[in-house]
């Protein structure tokens, strides 16, 4: 590490270019991350005459963004094994990002886009009820659990029955709470829509039959 540093410094002497990065350094047997700034100092000739170092630690935010990807691996481990796609939307810029499981359940072709583009994936007779209950739950006052079941209307023309979870995002903005964003996941529940049905139409159909040898 001694050397790895000293080089820099000589190579900023040598070419009097700043140098600005990041280095990991090994002290007492710990590992630490810095970021650095090397800058030649120069004297009143403009000749280089020393250096001006300064840095700051990153070891805890480097920490934190490990355990942040680790939890994330592992979310979507749990999301593909339940076959689950995620979805976030962005209410400052009206757009919406999702995951590739999303995106072939959607049958989209990009992982983001408007907010009211994919909107129009809804189907028209499900759109109104599906926003009702969205705008409850992002309603920072009192904020409901969002939980819908709906159609959509995939770009080649077939439906698919969708059902969505999500949970909003709120920040203070003095005694108000704001909204920054909402996340949750999807799952295409296409074939338990099917076999709901065909159960709904067999009961349909004993019941029918039970009533005409009553009479």
């Amino acid at each position: 590490d001694l050397a790895l540093v000293d080089g820099i410094k000589r190579e900023v002497l040598r070419t009097g270019n700043s140098y600005e990065g990041e280095m990991t350094v090994c002290l007492r047997g710990v590992t630490h991350a810095y970021h650095v700034n090397i800058d030649p100092q120069r004297d009143a000739r403009g000749n280089i005459s020393g250096l001006t170092c300064t840095t700051f630690e990153l070891t805890e935010r480097k920490r934190l963004e490990e355990e942040r990807e680790k939890l994330a691996e592992q979310l979507q481990l749990a999301l593909d094994a339940a076959q689950m796609g995620w979805w976030h939307y962005d209410p400052a810029q009206q757009t919406c990002s999702w995951g590739d499981t999303t995106k072939e359940i959607c049958g989209l072709s990009t992982n983001s886009g408007s907010a009211p583009g994919l909107g129009k994936l809804i189907h028209p007779d499900d759109l109104g009820r599906v926003w009702k209950e969205f705008q409850k739950a992002i309603n920072p006052i009192d904020p409901q659990p969002y939980g819908s079941q709906f159609r959509i209307v995939r770009a080649d023309g077939t439906e698919r029955w969708i059902e969505a979870h999500g949970a909003p995002e709120f920040e203070w903005n003095g005694v108000e709470r704001q909204l920054i964003g909402c996340g949750g996941t999807l799952q295409d529940i296409t074939e338990r829509k099917v076999a709901e049905e065909a159960l709904r139409q067999q009961r349909e159909r004993y019941e029918f039959v039970a009533e005409g040898s009553d009479v």
